[in-house]
């Protein structure tokens, strides 16, 4: 049995930790040792419970469901939502390997499959290679072990060998060697970047990627153009269809993992004619960091020196633009921290808009009187001095009223329409989320016509897409939003840039298709949000909860953000802790225990109630099958070529004396009609006895 077991783990480890770490968002967040730790665990788990007997797997899964109690009871009860959402991952973990497990299966029966696997494993390393996708070393020694495993399997069932014929055990017996050369492979350096493929790559890519920059450059087109091609421009008007061919724009790398997209902001406008948007005002760089500020002055505590981290973590950004001399810029970006010497760096702070903090923080309101603002400039790094005072920043507020809150008239059918939408709202930025909904209950069309010529203003505009299309693409949405919390008394703007497809990676790269518009609000003592109100797409602004402990941080600048402080404790709050974590391990230990005991004692009250149902051949049968499985056990298997008088001379030197008495009643039983006497029976029962309290020799 244990040959058989590991010979399936060899399988279904690599097949299932090459599937978890491959699957995309499979670990969410998590670490891939994290991953590979859960997908190992759950491999074993699920072949061992493939060939133990009934009562060990009800065991099994009995302590596996107590421990998993365990693990949630011992949560308060407001935080257990909490932690069955933040360790979602491990579900799917267990999922992926439950169906890793069933291909496997199959491939057992079906043995031409393994070397199909194989050969489709190694097939898509060489994709990922060739289009420079990174992948961790694990996964990629995963795969090759499957490979080399599947190899090994078909060599040693077409192979003739004497002595062992179990193609199981021969791969068992050489499994140390092949894991001795994948340990090795893992443990040798590898390059920090996946080979480029340089040549490969630039021969597919250089004809359709010279073409459309050419037509960019040439033409100044982008999504907003009557041509076919999808980028940015400096251009802001709308175009009958989108078509693209994408190309590499810019390289971007994190030091911490992002969201899983990230939206850089290439250009600002604040004027719409009713066909096309225009800058009025030139935007100031200085802007960003003013806007920053006063997101920290709201997210900073009463005391006015350190930022709860969940609300804000900090994160750097490096890009490697390919085309563009503009800048791309992230949302909240810190002050002094823009380096243009290579490429463009910058660090910035990522806001758990989705926290119930900073929902409160929404709720509530906030004033970036004097004592916030001072409070707020040197945790960004910057100073007073530097002009971030905060006169220059009532002289920036004003300029946003005057400039991004134009006097925006809607028609009076829409006045009626958008009051029904928003009726009971309490602050603005529920009015913005419920405009967001609004439109992105709409259609998404990357053909959605031009502009009818008899559009001439604001109020038109929003009549024809609300009314009549009820269907566009970004820049139809982000248009609207900022015209409707503009008409309802709310600053915002209208953004062109990327949107970057990161998937939580430290390194993406960015194309020209994703060009996307989106909207700015601006909240009054908080500064500017972004939204999302194209249909389809997700909800990045609003992103996922992080978890972080509810100390605040010791904040002093800005690569300490989101950090937090390591405090001591009191001796009561040790004692009082430590008495909690013997709880926590003690508890489900005897709870497991007990379930164990009690599976045992039922089951053996169940045997003896069946033995006591039998007649007495079915007990002398059952004896003698007990008998020889407990002799096997202990190495002293009976050949499927002997008989049973050649498996007693065989092993009498080897047996304890009278544990081979058996065979003899066996053997006429096997053999005869002859009924089993109770004399006979007793006997059996005697040798069982000694046969299940001795060793062999």
């Amino acid at each position: 049995m244990m040959a058989e077991m590991i010979y399936d783990i060899l399988f279904l480890l690599p097949f299932s930790a090459a599937a978890a770490l491959l699957a995309p968002y499979a670990g969410d967040g998590a670490g891939t040792a994290a991953v590979f730790a859960v997908t190992a665990i759950s491999a074993v788990y699920i072949a061992v419970m493939k060939h133990v007997k009934l009562r060990e797997r009800v065991i099994m899964a009995g302590i596996t469901l107590i421990l998993l109690a365990a693990a949630v009871l011992f949560h308060p009860k407001g935080e257990r939502i909490a932690f069955l959402a933040d360790n979602a991952w491990i579900a799917k973990i267990i999922a992926i390997v439950a169906l890793s497990a069933m291909v496997c299966a199959i491939a057992d029966r079906r043995q031409i499959l393994k070397p199909a696997i194989a050969a489709a494993g190694l097939v898509m390393l060489a994709i990922f290679a060739i289009r420079g996708t990174g992948i961790g070393k694990i996964a990629v020694c995963s795969v090759f072990f499957y490979a080399i495993a599947a190899a090994a399997d078909t060599v040693c069932r077409r192979s003739v060998k004497e002595g062992e014929s179990s193609p199981e055990n021969q791969l068992v017996f050489i499994s140390p060697f092949m894991i001795a050369i994948i340990v090795f492979a893992l443990i040798l350096p590898a390059p920090s970047k996946p080979y480029g493929w340089g040549f490969a790559k630039s021969l597919t890519e250089s004809v359709l990627s010279g073409i459309a920059k050419i037509n960019d450059r040439l033409s100044g087109a982008g999504w907003d153009s009557d041509t076919p091609f999808i980028g940015f421009s400096d251009r802001a008007g709308f175009g009958s269809s989108l078509t693209g061919i994408g190309y590499k724009v810019m390289d971007i790398k994190t030091v911490k993992t992002p969201d899983p997209y990230m939206y850089l902001s290439g250009e600002t406008y604040d004027f719409f004619d009713g066909q096309s948007w225009n800058c009025t005002k030139e935007h100031d760089e200085d802007d960003v960091f003013f806007d920053t500020i006063e997101t920290v002055s709201a997210l900073i505590d009463d005391a006015g020196a350190e930022i709860p981290p969940e609300l804000a973590k900090g994160n750097d950004i490096t890009e490697e633009q390919d085309m563009s001399s503009h800048i791309f810029l992230p949302s909240k970006c810190l002050p002094g921290t823009l380096d243009r010497k290579e490429g463009m760096k910058v660090s910035f702070l990522r806001i758990n808009v989705s926290s119930p903090e900073f929902g409160k923080i929404l709720e509530e309101g906030r004033t970036a009187d004097a004592a916030r603002w001072n409070a707020a400039v040197p945790l960004c790094g910057a100073e007073a001095a530097g002009g971030y005072s905060y006169d220059d920043y009532r002289a920036y507020r004003e300029d946003i009223y005057e400039t991004y809150l134009p006097k925006t008239q809607i028609s009076d059918e829409l006045k009626d329409y958008m009051d029904t939408v928003l009726d009971g709202a309490s602050s603005g930025y529920e009015k913005l989320t419920r405009i967001e909904a609004m439109l992105r209950s709409f259609r998404y069309t990357e053909s959605p016509g031009a502009l009818p010529d008899t559009i001439g203003s604001p109020a038109d505009f929003l009549d024809y897409v609300i009314f009549d299309k009820k269907e566009g693409y970004c820049s139809y949405f982000a248009t609207s939003f900022v015209l409707l919390a503009r008409a309802y008394g709310i600053p915002a703007r209208y953004v062109q840039g990327y949107r970057a497809e990161t998937e939580g990676k430290l390194h993406s790269e960015v194309k020209s298709t994703d060009a996307h518009a989106w909207p700015e609000a601006y909240i009054d003592g908080i500064g500017w949000l972004s939204f999302e109100p194209t249909p389809g797409m997700r909800g990045i602004f609003t992103a996922a909860a992080w978890k972080t402990s509810d100390q605040a941080s010791p904040y002093k600048g800005p690569e300490n953000i989101g950090e937090t402080e390591e405090t001591g404790e009191s001796p009561e709050t040790e004692e009082e802790k430590e008495q909690i974590e013997w709880k926590k391990i003690a508890l489900p230990v005897i709870f497991a225990a007990a379930f164990t005991l009690l599976i045992i004692a039922a089951d053996a009250m169940l045997r003896r109630r069946r033995y006591r149902r039998m007649d007495e051949r079915q007990k002398a049968v059952w004896l003698s099958r007990r008998c020889l499985a407990i002799l096997k056990r202990r190495g002293l298997a009976k050949q499927d070529s002997e008989t049973l008088s050649e498996y007693r001379l065989r092993c009498e030197d080897l047996a304890p004396e009278g544990c081979l008495d058996f065979c003899d009643i066996y053997e006429k039983i096997l053999y005869s009609d002859a009924d089993v006497t109770e004399d006979e029976r007793k006997k059996l029962e005697a040798v069982h006895e000694k046969v299940r309290k001795t060793k062999h020799r």
